[in-house]
């Protein structure tokens, strides 16, 4: 019965701890698919009016996305910029 309990335990823990990377994962996977579907003119970067087009209700944050302010935004910049938005959110929790 003992060695059931630490077994049982040991597998939640697994999943546990796996859960926030997988989600994560699946996260980064959706990020990257909504900037390839805004990514009209497939050159790797956003421009102001591909974001604007594919969420205009969040235009404002375009400038908050451009990190280095070379008025593209890559993936990179895209994944970091909604990153930073689900830890602001849950610090409001």
């Amino acid at each position: 019965m003992k060695t059931k309990l630490m077994l049982a335990s040991a597998v939640a823990a697994t999943l546990a701890l796996g859960a926030p990377a997988f989600a994560n994962e699946a996260g980064d996977k959706a990020v990257k698919e909504k900037f390839t579907a805004a990514d009209t003119n497939k050159d790797g970067t956003l421009s102001q009016g591909e974001w604007d087009q594919a969420w205009p209700e969040k235009s404002d944050w375009y400038a908050r996305a451009d990190t280095n302010n070379d008025r593209k935004v890559t993936v990179a910049e895209k994944q970091a910029f909604h990153d930073s938005k689900k830890d602001k959110d849950r610090d409001h929790m």
